[in-house]
């Protein structure tokens, strides 16, 4: 067996993800190397540059400099997320992927300081097709909140300012060529990545998924690891399956992954992401939960609609963990500041930080990095005070959604009405 490899550049911003990983989105014709990050414009007719843009190659060796891509620096200014995180002394998603294995493009290996990468991390947003609407999200990635503000409009704060991303969002009018694009690169690169990724929206909802099936059956990469995000809110969930099965058992694939979406539980989970079932999800989850060949892992995002139930999700979670392994992931929202945490005060959800941290498994390694990781987070916001513009934001958006939703959210959140 072939020795792992790792991130090999040792400058402390230096980050994996700009090197290793790269999304195309194919409804708006760009691609970004991290989903926090600036999305670049992709040229249609050079594709295969797509990872390889010149603001991208800019930061690469920023980075290679030993700075971060800052805008004082010469970069876009979008990894403040963990630069934060690791100035409160806290572990950041660039410092957790340094950990993985094996993702290291073939030039990187030739040479620590190349800056034209073959990605080892492909990642395809084809549609915005999805059954839900969730708080945090937005017109770009959810066709339900995209209709809902065709019908309603656009929400406008009383300072005439727009919450972010919610605007009438249009699909490139080239969404279809640049899908086909990409399936032609799986094609032929196919054989060189460690990852593939689909997203939405819902995958499962997407008739594009038998197009990227009949794609994966034309390569033979037992090292590929094939993953979808799914929020387990659709009736289809085995019919998917069988088929990701069957793409094992032939050895398109060397590991299939399935990364579930659910920030907490019960009630507030519901309003949180609108349309969603807890039970509902529960029954899909326990169903692929008993299939062990599946490499499953749980998505959350915190919110201040998410973080004092996500305990109680935890313990769902560790409920299953009795019969096999699970893996998580959690991360504060973006692109959302009024719904960010942070806005009431570290002091605020100091309790439910640590009811968190006290659930959470500690049985190797990679939990105890997500413990860390979690721990980051923690110590990026303790020392933050209140901010009530932001609050009074948050309770002007929720209550407009509400309008809209028929919902309250004062009865199943009255801890956060001050």
């Amino acid at each position: 067996m072939a020795e792992n490899t790792y991130f090999p550049i040792q400058q402390t911003p230096a980050c994996p993800l700009k090197w290793n990983w790269s999304t195309v989105w194919c409804t708006q014709g760009v691609s970004s190397s991290c989903f926090r990050n600036k999305k670049l414009d992709i040229d249609i007719n050079n594709f295969d540059e797509f990872h390889n843009h010149p603001e991208k190659i800019k930061e690469r060796e920023i980075m290679l400099s030993g700075k971060w891509p800052t805008k004082e620096n010469g970069g876009s200014g979008f990894c403040t997320y963990c630069k934060n995180i690791e100035d409160a002394g806290g572990t950041s998603d660039r410092m957790h992927m340094k950990t993985m294995p094996n993702q290291v493009p073939k030039e990187l290996l030739a040479d620590n300081k190349a800056t034209r990468v073959t990605p080892k991390i492909f990642e395809l947003f084809v549609k915005s097709t999805c059954n839900l609407m969730c708080t945090y999200c937005n017109t770009r990635d959810s066709s339900k909140i995209r209709a809902e503000v065709r019908k309603h409009g656009e929400i406008t704060f009383p300072d005439g300012s727009k919450p972010n991303r919610m605007y009438n969002f249009q699909d490139h009018p080239d969404t279809m060529k640049y899908f086909e694009k990409s399936l032609d690169y799986l094609r032929r690169k196919g054989n060189e990545l460690k990852r593939f990724h689909v997203l939405g929206g819902e995958p499962f909802l997407m008739k594009e998924m038998k197009q990227i099936y009949e794609t994966i059956r034309t390569i033979k990469n037992r090292n590929l690891e094939f993953n979808v995000i799914t929020n387990l809110m659709t009736d289809n969930v085995e019919e998917h399956i069988e088929i990701a099965e069957k793409l094992l058992r032939d050895h398109n694939i060397g590991r299939f992954d399935l990364t579930c979406s659910i920030d907490n539980w019960g009630p507030e989970a519901e309003y949180a992401r609108t349309g969603l079932n807890c039970d509902k999800w529960l029954k899909n989850f326990d169903y692929v939960v008993n299939k062990k060949w599946i490499y499953l892992n749980i998505q959350s995002t915190m919110t201040t609609l998410t973080m004092r139930t996500y305990p109680d999700l935890i313990k769902i979670l560790n409920d299953r963990r009795k019969t096999r392994k699970l893996h998580t992931e959690h991360q504060f929202v973006t692109g959302r500041d009024f719904m960010h945490p942070q806005i009431y005060g570290g002091k605020f959800w100091k309790e439910d930080f640590q009811n968190a941290l006290n659930l959470m498994p500690d049985n190797d390694k990679n939990d105890q990095t997500l413990k860390a990781y979690w721990y980051g987070m923690w110590k990026s916001i303790k020392d933050l005070d209140i901010d009530r513009d932001q609050i009074d934001k948050g309770k002007f958006y929720l209550d407009s959604l509400d309008k809209r939703r028929n919902l309250n959210w004062r009865k199943v959140y009255p801890y956060l009405d001050i």
